[in-house]
């Protein structure tokens, strides 16, 4: 006889006594396991789908609340300032950058960000994402590098316009220097 069969034989072999406990063992389990309708309708009165609606719902609602006026950010002064610091222009030209002249060194298009009206800059002497506060011409966000031998230099991207580049020249100004 194999142990399966021993197995079976062993418990049938139980007594009534037995088997009224384990029932009522099995009762209990399956009553502590499985809500009853009473239970399920006291904790959850609105069904998954429902409450999934109403709460897409007062997301909106939550959208179109007027919430008053965001507070201004305090003007702060620049972390360091330089004076005399030679500043130029450079261009979106190959033969004053590389084969993608809008591809700054941060990866970004340069001259997006120029059509969209955010000054871009070349600087070495500061991490890519700095803001440079330039006096006279305003701000710049450093997303582009230099040849290694101009460290301490600023260089103004002008977009396409060459003469006014050119007639830019090299001009010292004092420089503010926010990190980002």
């Amino acid at each position: 006889m194999n142990k399966k069969n021993k197995g079976w034989k062993r418990f049938l072999k139980k007594s009534p006594l037995e088997f009224a406990v384990i029932g009522l063992m099995l009762a209990v389990l399956a009553y502590g396991v499985l809500p009853g309708e009473a239970y399920a309708d006291e904790t959850n009165s609105l069904s998954y789908m429902e409450e999934t609606i109403q709460l897409q719902i007062q997301a909106i609602q939550n959208k179109t609340i007027n919430y008053g006026v965001l507070p201004t950010a305090e003007i702060r002064s620049p972390e360091k300032t330089m004076s005399s610091i030679p500043v130029t222009a450079y261009n979106s030209v190959p033969w004053q950058t590389d084969a993608t002249p809008c591809i700054g060194a941060q990866g970004t298009d340069i001259c997006a960000y120029l059509e969209a009206g955010s000054n871009t800059c070349a600087a070495n002497f500061v991490p890519l994402g700095t803001v440079l506060e330039v006096e006279g011409l305003g701000t710049c966000v450093v997303r582009d590098r230099m040849n290694a031998r101009y460290f301490y230099r600023v260089d103004w991207y002008m977009g396409m316009d060459v003469a006014s580049a050119k007639s830019f020249g090299v001009q010292y100004k004092e420089i503010g220097v926010y990190p980002s």
